[in-house]
């Protein structure tokens, strides 16, 4: 969606054209060509006017009930709580004009959302079996396999996403949590340093910065990441609890162990991290 302070004051068809700049080309060209009605209903839809989009919705011809339309309604009806009926339309946009990506997309989502796992990967091997897009498919059946416990084939699955040329940097991630698990520090090494934010200058993700600290590596070079992170975001606890980690990791006490103690009992950092904070503080005062 385009961002709403930007199109606040707009005319409805400098709102359209906005919307659609995010969009693919081709796709982008057949909502431009759509009815009055149906642009009325697609813009109450994105401004959150859902009362007002379904009403108009309702008003387009029968004519002009393409994938477009489900796949726009079905939408609308699953963010409104109304999911049996979304998903109704979503099923008819996905092979109302032969297969359509953006619907099936979302049937993916609401699978995996109402834990129908099954459901998804069935869905997802169809798409494979028709080469709808396998960088997608292979790195949701990758991620929907971790979520099964089935490392094996979560891991061969992130390895064909990547190369089908998916570019989603959470499918690298997951590859090296899978190549850390089996003790392949370097394969996962290597993988978070093909995400951005890893360049020559000696700058690091923080992905990679976390397996650094992890492993005691690099560690100066995964403070400055975190340092980094804590500029962009100062009221961070998180940040904080990472460069105490990374001070006390460099053996440098008189600079961790005080930053490690403000967060501890902070009301914003998650549990799991403020007990390993409080597990490390421990061993370090004993």
């Amino acid at each position: 969606m385009a961002d709403e302070g930007a199109s606040e004051g707009l005319d409805a068809e400098s709102r359209l054209e906005l919307l659609l700049a995010t969009y693919p080309e081709q796709l982008a060209d057949l909502y431009a060509q759509k009815s009055e009605t149906f642009r009325t209903a697609f813009l109450h839809a994105h401004d959150g006017n859902d009362k007002e989009a379904l009403a108009a919705f309702d008003r387009v011809d029968n004519s002009e009930r393409d994938e477009l339309y489900f796949f726009e309604r079905g939408s609308l009806l699953v963010r409104t709580q109304k999911a049996a009926a979304g998903r109704r339309d979503l099923e008819k946009a996905a092979v109302a004009n032969g297969p359509f990506f953006p619907a099936l997309e979302s049937l993916v989502m609401l699978d995996r959302a109402e834990k129908k796992l099954d459901a998804a990967e069935k869905r997802l091997q169809g798409m494979l079996d028709l080469g709808i897009n396998p960088g997608y498919c292979h790195g949701e059946l990758a991620a929907l396999y971790a979520t099964r416990g089935l490392a094996d084939k979560s891991l061969a699955h992130c390895e064909r996403a990547i190369a089908s040329g998916s570019a989603a940097p959470e499918i690298r991630v997951l590859l090296a949590s899978l190549l850390e698990q089996q003790g392949d520090l370097e394969g996962a090494e290597r993988q978070l340093g093909a995400l951005s934010g890893s360049g020559c200058s000696g700058s690091a993700n923080i992905a990679l910065a976390e397996f650094w600290l992890r492993h005691d590596k690099s560690v100066a070079k995964a403070l400055e990441a975190f340092k980094g992170a804590c500029r962009k975001e100062p009221g961070n606890p998180y940040w904080v609890f990472r460069i105490a980690q990374a001070y006390l990791a460099l053996g440098w006490k008189k600079e961790g162990l005080p930053m490690l103690k403000t967060v501890v009992d902070h009301p914003e950092l998650d549990p799991h991290y403020g007990e390993e904070a409080r597990l490390l503080l421990d061993s370090c005062t004993k």
